[in-house]
């Protein structure tokens, strides 16, 4: 046999695929027509004004992530969840 399964399933993997069965199984079932919108994607790249907005949250982000790393303990999962929030 497989020594994964001899502590048995991970209820949490098991939940989420037997409600995503269900969901595809409920949208198939629905034979409604959808609609389709084409648009030319434009605007993808940052303007001066978006990078002018980012510079605050980019530099606070970055002393605030590279303090939090440097302490032993914390790590780098401490220093994203602190940059990031």
């Amino acid at each position: 046999g497989i020594r994964e399964y001899a502590d048995g399933l991970n209820f949490v993997a098991v939940a989420v695929g037997v409600f995503g069965v269900a969901e595809i199984l409920r949208n198939l079932e629905n034979e409604h027509e959808r609609s389709v919108m084409i648009r030319r994607v434009s605007g993808l790249m940052p303007t001066r004004e978006d990078f002018r907005r980012m510079a605050t949250p980019i530099v606070r982000g970055t002393i605030i992530g590279s303090a939090l790393g440097i302490l032993p303990g914390g790590g780098a999962i401490l220093a994203a969840f602190a940059s990031y929030t």
